[in-house]
């Protein structure tokens, strides 16, 4: 009797542990299709997926379903990931420096941000914390916004022309990469740079985890940096140009080169985990990684889920037109747009 018990948790063990590894099957479970292709990254609240188009439209679907919530009027190309914050609100960008806050339940307008100068657009999206939102402009300012109305409260001047990155915000802390080579930390209140460091090639959107933050760079250089005292901890170059922001996962780094390789690094030693060959010229989406698996593509349109562990190609599939937008993952369900305006929910 107690060797069949045994016998019977090993089982159970063995089946829970697979299932964890591999619960991701590659199924679809809904498509829907915007007007024109999805340009911004895709965003996920607890009920609902959130998307915005190259006409300046943004949508909301039904998470589950896939059906259209609601959908708003912009007038400009949305660019970046869309913010959500606290659960009902939702902040998009528009390419001609536009910022709108809406009602992320039923698509109401809160605020409107505008630039003073037309000519001060934006190519990636803000991020918001201490009740502030902050995003970069093409004049080289890093604006922040009051989260309540939209005026501006503070703007930072990086000395230069153009600001191409998202910031990102954590530990109590904005941090900026520029294209001029310089990491910056910068104080959420007074907009001050408080310190930094610096590549030889343009920096990307930092991602902040456990206290630490990570950047990369054209060059082929990831580090990695202690936000406390700001203490480096380590770089490394990967030897090949890189293209996209890390992504943090399962105490790795992620990131994607101009080779068309997808790059795990250890976070903890700066290790060269694996590589993997997407077949496309170049990775220009930053990857995702969620359920033991990280998800990229490629400039030619070729999608992936490969072990995060490993580097083992998992799944592939073809995006229609290509990858034009980062996805996003939760719950076990992955959100993809392809180059179409089609939008996947697969898990």
């Amino acid at each position: 009797m107690k060797r069949s018990f045994f016998a019977a948790l090993v089982l159970v063990f063995v089946l829970v542990f697979s299932f964890n590894a591999y619960a991701f099957q590659n199924k679809t479970i809904w498509r829907n299709k915007a007007d024109i292709a999805i340009t911004g990254g895709l965003a996920v609240s607890d009920t609902a997926l959130f998307a915005g188009d190259a006409a300046g439209k943004f949508y909301a679907f039904d998470k589950a379903s896939g059906n259209l919530r609601w959908s708003y009027a912009g007038t400009n190309t949305i660019v970046g990931t869309p913010v959500i914050v606290g659960g009902n609100r939702v902040i998009f960008a528009q390419a001609d420096g536009t910022v709108t806050c809406l009602n992320a339940n039923s698509g109401d307008e809160i605020w409107v941000s505008s630039p003073a100068n037309e000519r001060d657009t934006v190519v990636d999206n803000g991020a918001a914390g201490d009740g502030k939102f902050f995003i970069s402009r093409s004049d080289g300012t890093l604006c922040a916004l009051d989260l309540n109305d939209g005026h501006l409260i503070w703007e930072y001047e990086s000395n230069l022309q153009d600001l191409r990155n998202a910031p990102a915000f954590g530990e109590g802390y904005v941090f900026l990469g520029e294209q001029n080579g310089i990491f910056s930390i910068i104080n959420p209140e007074t907009g001050k740079r408080i310190s930094g460091g610096g590549s030889g090639g343009s920096v990307y959107s930092p991602v902040v985890n456990g206290g630490n933050v990570y950047y990369s760079s054209w060059t082929g250089s990831v580090y990695a940096v202690k936000i406390k005292n700001v203490i480096p901890l380590w770089n490394i170059n990967v030897g090949e140009p890189v293209t996209t922001a890390p992504a943090y996962g399962d105490n790795k780094l992620f990131v994607g080169t101009a080779s068309g390789n997808i790059v795990a690094i250890n976070a903890t030693d700066s290790n060269i985990i694996w590589k993997f060959n997407t077949q496309g010229a170049n990775v220009s989406v930053t990857p995702v990684y969620g359920d033991n698996l990280v998800f990229c593509g490629s400039s030619e349109g070729n999608f992936y889920a490969i072990d995060a562990v490993t580097g083992e190609e998992k799944y592939n599939f073809k995006s229609e037109n290509g990858l034009s937008s980062r996805p996003v993952f939760a719950n076990g369900v992955l959100y993809y747009a392809s180059g179409n305006g089609s939008i996947y929910a697969v898990k």
